[in-house]
This record gives C-alpha cells, sequence and structure tokens, in this order.
C-alpha cells in the first residue's frame, strides 16, 4: 500500500535533482563552446560525451575537459 505513495508528485529534492540534471548539460555546453581547446575537435568530442551520457557527461568534463582547454 506504501508503494503507491511513491509514485506520486516529486518533492523538493527531486526538483532540485531534476533542475540540477537539466541545467549542468547545458551549462556544459556553454563553457565548452566559448573555450579553446588544444586539439582540433576536441570541442565536439567533449559536446558529444555531455549530450550522450546524461549525468556523468558533464561530470567528465568538469573533472578532465577543463584541464585541456587553451588558456590565452
Amino acid at each position: 500500500m506504501n508503494s503507491i505513495l511513491l509514485f506520486g508528485m516529486p518533492g523538493t529534492p527531486e526538483w532540485i535533482i531534476i533542475i540540477v540534471m537539466g541545467l549542468l548539460p547545458i551549462v556544459s555546453i556553454v563553457d565548452i563552446m566559448n573555450s579553446s581547446f588544444r586539439g582540433m575537435n576536441a570541442k565536439w568530442v567533449w559536446c558529444a560525451i555531455v549530450v550522450f551520457i546524461p549525468f556523468f557527461g558533464p561530470l567528465l568534463y568538469y573533472w578532465i575537459g577543463r584541464e585541456q582547454r587553451v588558456i590565452s
């Protein structure tokens, strides 16, 4: 009987997760497009990783990809 209540509307913690999961890829792609990278195709590879690997793609970019940028 209690399991029926689990399928209701999301509460505050769930909305925070939904918003972060929706905004993190957008912020990552904007950051990728505004940056220069060492490799010729690195920018497009990082965009593909962020788009096709839903949660871990943006996290990988912020852990690994930001180190590959060219600082002018």
